[in-house]
Parts: structure tokens; sequence; C-alpha cells
């Protein structure tokens, strides 16, 4: 159920940002395929305009970054394990995976529904929960 809620929660930042969904007409400012699953919080981002009193005077691209810096910061205080990701583009639509730790797993393969790319090796107690959406 969690798992969800955080999915609808990206889902409803990206479409609070379509001009940041759009990013550069190829690929969009919330999708960062290169990107490996991690258990720890995620690093803050270098300054940024959208943080602080006057989040009006920032661009779609630094709106973008704060949004995926601030949904997986709660991902990984609310979920054990949390971590998430989006792949896609407005125009085919937009992949949320949200990624956690399932306890007591002996699982001995990975959850293929995880982008195996980012687990790395390792990580059979890891779960995904997937969503696909068009904004």
């Amino acid at each position: 159920a969690l798992a969800t809620q955080y999915a609808s929660e990206m889902a409803d930042r990206i479409r609070g940002n379509l001009d940041g969904a759009r990013g550069d007409g190829i690929l969009s400012n919330y999708n960062f395929p290169q990107e490996s699953y991690t258990s720890a919080a995620p690093a803050t981002p270098s300054s940024n305009p959208c943080d602080g009193s006057n989040p009006a005077g920032c661009t779609p691209d630094q709106a973008a970054a704060r949004d995926l810096y601030a949904w997986r910061l709660s991902l990984n205080q609310g979920i054990a394990g949390g971590w998430g990701e989006v792949s896609g583009d407005v125009l085919s639509g937009f992949v949320i995976r949200v990624y956690f730790k399932e306890p007591n797993n002996d699982a001995t393969t990975p959850d293929p529904n995880c982008r195996s790319a980012a687990l790395g090796g390792g990580n059979n107690d890891v779960r995904c929960f997937v969503t696909v959406f068009f904004p």
C-alpha cells in the first residue's frame, strides 16, 4: 500500500511540472536511467533555487531535480530500503518503480519487476512496485 502511495505522489509531482517532464524533447528531467539502487539516503543536491523561500524562482528542470530528491528522501525515510526511479517521457508514458526491502525474504533471484541494471548484483531481498501513467 505504501509503495502505491509513493508512486502516486511522484506521478502528481510530474503532472504538476509538465515542462520539466518534457525536458529537452528527448529526455525528461525526471528520467535518470543510469542510476543504481541504494538503501542509503539520497545525497543532498547542490544549491537549488527551488529550495527555500522562493520556489517560484526555479526552472522546470530545477523543480524536477527537487521533486526527485524530495521523493527519494521520503521513500528512504518511509519504507525499509526505499528508493525510486522514473523512466519514460510525456508521449510514451512514464514508468515509476518503487524499490523496497522485503523482510524475511529468502529469494535467490532478483524481483523481475526491478530493473536489473539498477540492482547490480545481489539485492535479492529488494522488491519493486511498478506503475505506468500518462500525464
